[in-house]
């Protein structure tokens, strides 16, 4: 049951002047088309003196930055699939590089010590599991010391600190009313459909971007698709992936051929999603499906980091596939997000909120 009082959203510092998209035209382009996601930039230079190890007195006072969804509600480390597949000392790594991103950091003295080669998967680890971090594209540069342990890391940003703040309130104001109806309906498989759908019909591809190969940037986070309403692959899958978490669902996401998707748990049962290729689709084939499916599909042989992760999850229930569930259903159907209009008077009384507009 949804409980007003549950949010950990502030309503007062929301700007209901950005308000997400309620008019949609259809996409007809090929969906299988569509990829565009590429990796974050990492680069490296050894250390020209040697670097001592911080004091344990520091690495002591280490606290993570506590990640919790829409509801302040913690979410737990089972839910971030990349993290739990680390050794410890690696988990510990990715909790320093996850808490300086949340705080826009532009440099850190690394705390734990990582070798140089092994530094690469704990970056993307955090990139694939925490798509809240839409002002990061993931990319980094690092020193390491002769010994190849890393000892200070260089953070890129996309938008300056002085734009994080208008960015920040644009991002959660357009994101809001997703989580906030989606929030209302009464089952998980309802709440995938309704995101799933918006993302679906709010989303314009970018062709642009992809025909001229100029697509990393924004285009690799959610705020291309949340804010914007046009990005690739990795702007698709960040978005879903960000709306599941902010709703309580485990989802990450999956990145391989050049491409990028979903994995997703819902109740005990793992499966994978492509929204970007599902687009377009009056009946959606890339819904909820078994590993096994999705690797039959071309374009989706996940990367070594991304397949380690399925393996920790195995997959095959077809229980919350789309035909099983919603049969021949059209995506979008019944939803009109029409009831976008009345968030300001729904969030003093949501149990009148409406979801379920017919056409």
């Amino acid at each position: 049951m949804f409980v007003f009082s549950g949010w950990a959203y502030d309503f007062n510092d929301i700007d209901f002047s950005f308000a997400p998209k309620t008019h949609f035209t259809e996409e007809k382009e090929n969906g299988e088309a569509k990829c565009g996601a590429v990796s974050p930039e990492i680069s490296s230079e050894q250390n020209k003196t040697d670097i001592a190890l911080p004091s344990k007195k520091l690495r002591r006072g280490f606290s993570r930055f506590v990640k919790t969804d829409a509801f302040g509600d913690a979410i737990p480390d089972s839910s971030l699939f990349y993290r739990q597949a680390l050794s410890e000392s690696h988990k510990a790594v990715y909790d320093e590089i996850y808490k300086a991103v949340m705080n826009a950091e532009e440099k850190i003295q690394l705390l734990k010590r990582v070798k140089d080669k092994e530094f690469g998967n704990i970056v993307m680890s955090v990139y694939l599991d925490n798509p809240e971090l839409w002002w990061w594209a993931g990319n980094i540069s690092y020193n390491y010391n002769k010994n190849g342990d890393v000892t200070h890391i260089f953070f890129s940003y996309l938008f300056t600190k002085e734009e994080l703040f208008e960015a920040n309130k644009r991002f959660e104001s357009m994101s809001l009313p997703i989580i906030f109806y989606a929030a209302l309906l009464d089952s998980d498989i309802d709440k995938i459909k309704y995101v799933h759908d918006y993302l679906c019909q709010s989303i314009e591809y970018d062709y642009d971007a992809k025909n001229s190969g100029i697509y990393n940037g924004k285009l690799q986070t959610a705020y291309s698709a949340v804010v914007e309403y046009k990005t690739v692959c990795a702007g698709y899958s960040r978005a879903f992936a960000y709306y599941m978490q902010q709703l309580g669902i485990p989802c990450v996401v999956i990145y391989g051929s050049g491409h990028a998707w979903n994995l997703l748990e819902i109740e005990g049962s793992f499966y994978q999603m492509d929204v970007t290729w599902n687009d377009g689709k009056s009946v959606p084939p890339y819904f909820n499906l078994t590993h096994s499916q999705m690797l039959n599909v071309s374009g989706h042989t996940p990367y070594e980091l991304s397949a380690s992760v399925l393996r920790y999850c195995p997959s095959f229930s077809t229980r919350f596939s789309y035909s099983s569930y919603f049969g021949k259903t059209p995506t979008g159907f019944p939803y009109t997000y029409q009831e976008f209009e009345n968030i300001v008077a729904d969030i003093e009384n949501p149990s009148y909120a409406r979801i379920y507009i017919r056409k």
